[in-house]
């Protein structure tokens, strides 16, 4: 890409001529386009786009007033959900595609948490309020960049580069300190801006303020970089892991797991994270995570170590245990051809037992006792290696049902 001249102004820089936006021609966007008449790309979808990645979410940044661009989408036939007025954005659906629009704004007060705004017409009062210079590049539908605050040269130097003075705009909105640690990883080359590190390290306090859901997002897609490891490092040696996350950290055991799934193409975040610190229930109450996902990393955190366990025994665990936490805990001991044991793993259907419940009420057992029962017999039956068939595991179930109606 050429660079040009920006037209004069109060931050004239040499930015490149254009970046090429395919999704900008596709008919739900134009129509979104056509309707506001004013509006350019900004954040992610531009940032990726420079750089070659995949899209994901679109947003647009408008001068119009939110009513005004309530208005004009519904004029065009376009759904409109006010998802966040009070901060000038609503949501623009058209033909299944979701764009979010924002009206430009300039801070009039924060707190750390949140911020009460003003809409404003002035570009350069919008791309001032963003929290780092590569998140602050705009680009209207034809690809001509807007950058006054040098992200390009940022995003190109993989420099994840506060706008301004950190302390500054981490001090409007707390959370600005992880969003840095997770931009280094998915954008910071393997490093970590010195002065950025220091800002959130001398304002990690404020991060006592913030929610655990917008915390637990945030670590979530930091730990699913590609490489979040030396924003970790740099989180740990500052203290800020500690105030996040329950020790202890396994930060070198992450690294190991993390070259593992590399190799499988098998990126988990939650994984990770169960990897990281633990246990699973203070990890769960810590960051509020659902239940789904504290049961997975219980899954695999209670299972004793894997190493020396050949395939039949693994297929054993997977039966008591589930696929998962199993496949889990193999990546995270790496026995000997982990590989193909994960392969030969992941293609094994797990047997379904031969009783059932009515099996044990026709002998009698009632109650607690029938479920007691048949997790005796089905413990024999998976020792077995699932060998063992129908008749002889009801010979099983009728000496236990004895014993059980015994005792």
């Amino acid at each position: 890409m050429t660079p040009r001249a920006q037209p004069p102004g109060p931050t004239p820089i040499m930015v490149p001529t254009h970046v090429d936006l395919p999704f900008a021609t596709l008919p739900e966007i134009t129509l979104i386009l056509d309707a506001l008449g004013d509006a350019r790309f900004v954040g992610g979808v531009v940032r990726d786009a420079i750089l070659g990645r995949a899209r994901g979410d679109i947003d647009l940044a408008t001068p119009l007033h939110p009513e005004d661009v309530i208005g004009r989408l519904r004029d065009a036939g376009i759904k409109v959900v006010p998802t966040g007025l009070g901060h000038g954005t609503v949501t623009a659906i058209s033909g299944g595609m979701v764009v979010e629009v924002t009206t430009l704004r300039r801070d009039v007060a924060t707190d750390g948490r949140h911020a009460t705004v003003a809409f404003t017409t002035d570009w350069l009062e919008d791309a001032a309020r963003r929290d780092f210079t590569m998140n602050a590049i705009y680009a209207d539908r034809d690809g001509l960049l807007y950058d006054p605050m040098r992200g390009w040269r940022d995003l190109m130097a993989k420099r994840v580069r506060f706008i301004g003075e950190p302390r500054a705009r981490i001090g409007e909105d707390y959370l600005r300190i992880l969003r840095f640690f997770r931009f280094s990883a998915w954008y910071g080359g393997g490093g970590v801006d010195e002065a950025g590190l220091a800002a959130c390290s001398d304002a990690q306090a404020g991060l006592d303020y913030l929610s655990a859901e917008r915390v637990r997002a945030e670590l979530l897609k930091l730990l699913a970089a590609p490489d979040p490891m030396p924003g970790l490092y740099a989180m740990e040696k500052t203290g800020i892991l500690q105030r996040l996350v329950p020790g202890p950290h396994r930060i070198d055991s992450l690294g190991a797991l993390i070259l593992a799934e590399h190799i499988l193409d098998q990126a988990d975040p939650i994984r990770r994270l169960g990897v990281l610190a633990g246990p699973a229930s203070l990890l769960g109450e810590k960051l509020r995570l659902s239940n789904a996902e504290t049961d997975r990393i219980h899954g695999f955190q209670a299972l004793p170590s894997v190493q020396g366990l050949d395939e039949s025994a693994l297929r054993r665990l997977i039966q008591t245990h589930g696929h998962v936490a199993v496949i889990d805990r193999i990546l995270m001991d790496r026995p000997t051809r982990w590989r193909d044991l994960i392969s030969r793993l992941n293609g094994w259907e797990k047997p379904v037992f031969p009783l059932k419940g009515q099996d044990a009420l026709n002998l009698g057992l009632k109650g607690r006792a029938v479920g007691l029962a048949l997790r005796m017999v089905e413990e024999q039956w998976i020792a077995s290696d699932f060998s063992l068939g129908r008749d002889v595991l009801l010979g099983l179930l009728d000496k236990v049902a004895r014993d059980v109606a015994w005792s």
